[in-house]
């Protein structure tokens, strides 16, 4: 039994291509686009994933009809992985 509850659904944008400056991985107009569940701390400023999301940094994250980014850090215990945790900032589209 998961013993934490992840009741929102959120959309992980991965950048793809070069930027205009000609940057690698930069790209979020075409960005890859993928759905995790999540739990929305507080609303606009943190973010709780299961440790098997798969996250990266440089990941932007649409939750709604607003985009956000946020360097994710994984929480662990001495023997695990236990989830997620992202602090997130909104950006324009």
């Amino acid at each position: 039994m998961d013993p934490l509850n992840f009741p929102d659904t959120l959309t992980v944008l991965r950048p793809t291509g070069t930027d205009a400056y000609g940057n690698g991985g930069t790209n979020y107009a075409g960005a890859a686009e993928h759905t995790e569940k999540c739990f929305e701390v507080v609303q606009g400023t943190m973010l709780l994933l299961p440790p098997s999301a798969d996250v990266r940094k440089g990941d932007r994250y649409r939750l709604g009809d607003d985009t956000y980014a946020g360097e994710p850090a994984l929480i662990r215990s001495p023997s695990a992985a236990k989830l997620w945790q992202i602090p997130i900032d909104r950006v324009e589209d």
